[in-house]
């Protein structure tokens, strides 16, 4: 793994992320246009998240060295920022959306940066008023546990 370049790495994600948009365009296409498509079931999403997330954590800490918390907290704000993308992409294309419980999860496992980032860069979510008090109670929740932490650090 150590060997592989960095950008045959990004190379080798963007061309599985293609291939799975045209897999799930493909699916929804098949279906009757009566079909509501809408929120799938919030298990698979969560737990593809959480994979990708390990996934990416693993590489930046036995490939690249870093400390295994911080190689975490990058693997799923990455992938936060790009399963609230693919919710965007997926308004437009009309195919299956992300579950909200599935971002809402994302951000409680530590990935509420990269969910801020995305919900500025692709102006998704901002105006759902239940879905952002819900984000805010996260990441209140996150600074209150940050803060007992680094209490108890410096005691």
């Amino acid at each position: 793994m150590g060997s592989v370049s960095l950008e045959a790495w990004v190379i080798g994600v963007v061309a599985v992320v293609m291939a799975l948009i045209r897999i799930q365009i493909g699916i929804e296409r098949r279906r009757s246009a009566a079909t509501d498509v809408r929120f799938q079931h919030w298990a698979p999403y969560t737990v593809a998240g959480l994979t990708a997330s390990g996934g990416v954590a693993g590489w930046l800490a036995t490939g690249l060295g870093r400390p295994i918390l911080l190689s975490w907290l990058v693997g799923i704000n990455v992938v936060a920022f790009v399963f609230y993308g693919w919710d965007k992409v997926a308004t437009f294309l009309a195919i299956a959306r992300v579950p909200e419980r599935t971002l809402h999860l994302l951000a409680l496992g530590g990935g509420s940066v990269g969910a801020l980032l995305a919900q500025g860069m692709f102006r998704h979510k901002t105006e759902k008023r239940a879905f952002q008090l819900r984000f805010w109670g996260v990441v209140a929740l996150q600074a209150v546990l940050i803060s007992a932490y680094v209490n108890t650090q410096n005691a």
